[in-house]
This record gives structure tokens, C-alpha cells and sequence, in this order.
């Protein structure tokens, strides 16, 4: 097995309100297309294999958050979910707060962009941004916004269940961009979603396909914005293994 190759550069980065986060870069040049992937710490596989097939191809950059995967859990259930009108409970784990999408948002621009911009030429560059289930659910939450901050958007089974119909309607009220990025869902053919049990110890529901619940917000998006987006099936796969299969697709993407 090859040896594992570091990051050019790794950065701790503080949010306003004191949340820390680790912002690591594997850099090709200034100018190269540039990937920011969510979930940064459950993607370094992904990102290992692909520098060492394809070095300095592409500048790769991940943000996570350098902590247990139950406390990941908690702090991406509220940066990667928008505000709702109903609260900020999330509705399948009741100790999970959500509603940061906005702050997180702010962050990516006034954290992140500026610490790659001294390795990054964010002018020239061709700037995508990669997430997956809640870090995709921020992605389309985010491509929908009228200040569009990347210029390709690569989102892998997005949690669009979250408070359904939320994001469909938020969908179908947007007001279109002139020149919108384009955005390319990746879903496995066999993802599903499950409710929790209402009270503990009851058997889960069975799971209910995500496909129609996708299908249903790209039809409820304004008929200029349909053409920019694409839907691509992924044979036989659930969503956990989705994560590492659609980074390696999105990565892959960026270097065309």
C-alpha cells in the first residue's frame, strides 16, 4: 500500500461563535479546479486514493470538524439544516439541534474562501463544493440561495425528507439566477429513508425510497433552472456506501 500523503496545508478555523473546525488542502496550482468537500474528516479515503492516482490533478479541500462521529453527528445536524418556521429540533433525533445553514454559509465566505485564497486563485479557479445526506441537503439549500458562492455543485443523497416538503417549497418560491451553477445529484438506487420510533424501544418504520422525494423537488424548481440540473442513478447502492462513492465521482468530475 502507498504511503499516505499529507495535506499541503492544515488550518484550525474558528466561527463566531467559538465552534472550531479543521480545514485541510492538497494543492495542484493556483489556477486548477478547485473541490471543497463537507464531512471533511469521513472523506480522506476517498481523497487519499484519488491523489494518488491522479497528483496535483485538482486542489482538493475538506472541512470537518476533528471529532468523535457522534459529536460530528450533532455539530453537521445543525450546520447543514436551514431554519424553519416550526423550530430547531431536528425531527428524527430530538437532542440534535438544526437551523445553521445560514451561519454556515457565512462561514465557507468569510472562513474558508479567505484561508484558501493565499493557495487558491478564487478568481480563475473553478470553485465546486461536494456534500453528502445532511451535507447535501445544505448543498441544494445553498445552491438555492440568490448569492451563489461556487460555481459547480456535485450533492450525494441529499436528506430532502428533513421536514418535507421544507425544501420543495423553498424550491418552488425561489426567484432564478440569471446564470445559475450547475448542480448534479448522485442517488443510489437502493437509498431509503428512516424515520425513527416515537418512543423508544419501538421496532424502526420500514424505509420509504428516496427517488420520488428527489424527483419531486427537481419538478417543484422554476422551469429555467431544470436544465441545469442533473439527476444521476448509482446501480445497487445504499446510501452509507454512497459517501465514499460519490466523492470519488465527485472528485473524478472536477478533474474533467
Amino acid at each position: 500500500m502507498r504511503a499516505l500523503l499529507p495535506p499541503d496545508h492544515t488550518l484550525s478555523l474558528t466561527n463566531p461563535t467559538g465552534q472550531t473546525y479543521t480545514l485541510r488542502l492538497w494543492t495542484a496550482s493556483a489556477e486548477a479546479p478547485t473541490l471543497l468537500l463537507l464531512d471533511g474528516d469521513w472523506v480522506q479515503d476517498s481523497i487519499q486514493q484519488f491523489v494518488q492516482r491522479y497528483p496535483r490533478s485538482i486542489n482538493i479541500a475538506s472541512v470537518g470538524y476533528g471529532l468523535s462521529q457522534a459529536e460530528t453527528a450533532v455539530r453537521r445536524a445543525y450546520d447543514f439544516t436551514p431554519p424553519h418556521p416550526d423550530g430547531n429540533v431536528d425531527p428524527r433525533v430530538s437532542t440534535w439541534k438544526n437551523g445553521g445553514a445560514a451561519e454556515f454559509s457565512a462561514f465557507l465566505t468569510q472562513h474558508v474562501l479567505p484561508a484558501l485564497q493565499p493557495h487558491v486563485d478564487l478568481q480563475t479557479s473553478r470553485l465546486g463544493l461536494f456534500g453528502h445526506s445532511y451535507a447535501g441537503l445544505y448543498a441544494l439549500y445553498a445552491w438555492l440561495q440568490p448569492d451563489t458562492t461556487f460555481a459547480q455543485y456535485i450533492v450525494a443523497s441529499p436528506s430532502v425528507w428533513w421536514r418535507w416538503p421544507h425544501l420543495h417549497q423553498l424550491a418552488a418560491g425561489i426567484h432564478p439566477a440569471p446564470h445559475p451553477a450547475p448542480l448534479r445529484i448522485l442517488l443510489g438506487e437502493n437509498e431509503q429513508w428512516h424515520a425513527h420510533p416515537q418512543q423508544p424501544g419501538q421496532v424502526r418504520p420500514p424505509g420509504e425510497p428516496t427517488l420520488p422525494l428527489i424527483q419531486a423537488w427537481l419538478h417543484a424548481l422554476p422551469s429555467t433552472l431544470q436544465p441545469y440540473c442533473q439527476l444521476e442513478l448509482c446501480p445497487q447502492m445504499a446510501h452509507g456506501p454512497m459517501l465514499a462513492h460519490s466523492a470519488t465521482i465527485a472528485l473524478e468530475l472536477m478533474r474533467l
